[in-house]
């Protein structure tokens, strides 16, 4: 009979899990062995520190040249506003697709602000901007 217990699950910015196994057959203490694993839940980076690729501002709709991030996670930080009936959206396209995107926002408030972490790359990227009645800024960001 194999057991396999659980003992400990931590979650902090990583689960720790305390494995411990024991084998025995017919009553008889075969062996047992403890192992621990850390699995981190999200992605750190030395000193959390994160560097400016590009940035586009404008207030019509724009395709954008092609972006080469060089990590698997990114983030692309954005902000828009007006005082009129506003549409903001944008989508990320790795280079070469035109129907499948990775990562999109969508919004139609006066105004707007956030951070959007994108799990895919490295690789070459471009974005879709849709523009009406606002001025916005988006700015691609990678970590150090």
């Amino acid at each position: 009979m194999k057991q396999t217990e659980i003992e400990k699950a931590t979650v902090t910015t990583s689960v720790v899990f305390t494995i411990t196994r024991t084998e025995v057959t017919t009553s008889v203490y075969i062996s047992t062995f403890i192992r621990t694993m850390v699995i981190p839940t999200t992605p750190t980076y030395p000193g959390g520190v994160w560097r400016e690729i590009i940035r586009f501002s404008g207030s019509a709709d724009m395709t954008t040249q092609p972006v080469y991030v060089p990590s698997t996670m990114w983030r692309i930080r954005w902000s828009y506003g007006t005082s009129q009936y506003a549409a903001f959206a944008f989508y990320v396209y790795p280079l070469g697709e035109t129907a499948i995107y990775v990562e999109s926002v969508s919004s139609s408030t006066p105004s707007g602000t956030g951070t959007t972490y994108v799990y895919k790359g490295p690789g070459n990227f471009y974005l879709k901007i849709l523009a009406a009645n606002i001025q916005y800024t988006i700015i691609v960001e990678a970590p150090t």
